[in-house]
């Protein structure tokens, strides 16, 4: 038996993928961020799995500093990114220790800010679920294999 939070977060974002024929144009997105937490445990005093206040808490801090900004990768600071400069001096970049901008790796990135600040304890997991358009989603899951053989 499995039992599982989730917290869903919006924001919107402009970002581009180096070198990608049709995504390295300058374009945005309105995504959509689920964190689930799961665990075959509950905590025995409370009855729940994690307090919904915490894990809303966290995501909310994590999504506020992406919101309304250009996301830049570590790919694309090294190609010398034409809007980086400018995004940067107006204060609307943020760059991200990560190897594009691709849902894939916001999810890992946004995964291990939540692991950071949320301290859980095993064996409690997170799963990241970025949604980029309404039929594109990628998703972080560590050390699962979720059916996918």
């Amino acid at each position: 038996m499995t039992y599982g939070v989730t917290i869903t977060k919006t924001f919107c974002a402009a970002h581009r993928l180096e070198g990608h024929p049709k995504c390295g144009r300058l374009h945005g997105h309105n995504y959509s961020v689920e964190a689930i937490v799961v665990s075959d445990r509950l905590d025995d005093a409370e009855r729940m799995l994690v307090d919904f206040g915490v894990v809303k808490n966290a995501l909310g801090g994590i999504i506020k500093e992406l919101d309304h900004r250009y996301l830049v990768s570590t790919e694309n600071m090294i190609a010398q990114d034409p809007y980086e400069k400018v995004a940067m001096q107006t204060g609307d970049a943020v760059h991200l220790p990560i190897v594009a901008t691709t849902a894939e790796c916001l999810a890992a990135y946004i995964h291990s800010e939540m692991i950071s600040l949320l301290r859980l304890k095993p064996p409690m997991e997170v799963v990241i679920r970025v949604r980029e358009t309404e039929g594109n989603v990628a998703f972080y899951a560590p050390g699962e294999d979720y059916g996918h053989s």
